[in-house]
């Protein structure tokens, strides 16, 4: 069994072009420190904080009972009926490198995403990227156990590309796409879940499809529709985790 945890991300590339992300400003009510993203960040940290005092090494050499206790492994989850592990994967991460960055871009992105979209799709869509990140991990690293908030990352990233491509920015030259481009390389350096920065990407792709194409210009009724859409998508890839952990769990010992 190999430790994943779902990435490191590029803060600098944020910066670079940070002011290209959106063009819509604040007229959703959505204060400087929108509730969800803070909440997440909040529950994020207080968990890492609980995963040191039990022992957990600061920079995330080896492998700690909480991450242990609530990562993502397919044959526990399907041995054990652990299925908590699929989300509270998400909140666990490997040092404290990794959840400075995944709380950092968390916060960078999502902050302007639930500025524009409000706190129910914005809450929609990292749920829906929680489960894209999850089925990914258990899709391509059947056997690995796998921590960390990326996949959910991953899937902002992503539909941010989309609005950005709506937007008619040029993907390749702003700061979300040099991000994006940049982090799936780096899935590729080894000890990184490919697979959940691969399902998250995916599945942000196809919300910022569903909300920039298929649902655009519907004023204040389309919110509602744009939260149902992201909480629907979410529980289509909930549904598309059961027979993932089913099968990750024949091939853990194949």
């Amino acid at each position: 069994m190999t430790t994943a945890s779902v990435g490191f991300h590029c803060p600098d590339c944020l910066k670079s072009n940070k002011q290209q992300v959106l063009s819509r400003t604040n007229n959703f009510g959505v204060s400087e420190r929108p509730p969800v993203v803070m909440g997440l960040i909040i529950i994020n940290v207080l968990v890492f904080i609980y995963d040191i005092v039990s022992g957990a090494n600061i920079m995330g050499s080896g492998l700690s009972d909480v991450a242990n206790d609530f990562g993502l492994l397919g044959i526990a989850v399907d041995m054990d009926n652990e299925w908590y592990r699929v989300l509270s994967s998400g909140f666990v991460h490997s040092g404290i490198i990794h959840v400075a960055f995944n709380m950092y871009l968390l916060y960078a992105l999502g902050r302007s995403l639930e500025t524009r979209y409000g706190s129910l799709t914005f809450g929609g869509l990292y749920l829906a990227g929680l489960f894209g990140g999850a089925l990914g991990a258990l899709l391509v690293e059947p056997r690995a156990l796998v921590v960390g908030a990326s996949g959910a990352v991953f899937a902002l990233m992503g539909f941010l590309v989309m609005v950005q491509r709506k937007q008619g920015i040029n993907f390749f030259s702003s700061g979300v796409g040099r991000l994006v481009m940049l982090n799936i390389l780096f899935s590729f350096s080894g000890g990184i879940s490919l697979g959940g920065h691969g399902g998250g990407l995916i599945c942000g792709l196809i919300a910022g499809a569903l909300v920039t194409e298929v649902l655009p210009n519907m004023g204040q009724k389309g919110r509602k529709v744009e939260a149902a859409a992201m909480f629907a998508l979410a529980l289509v890839l909930a549904l598309a985790v059961i027979p993932a952990v089913s099968r990750a769990s024949d091939l853990f010992f194949s």
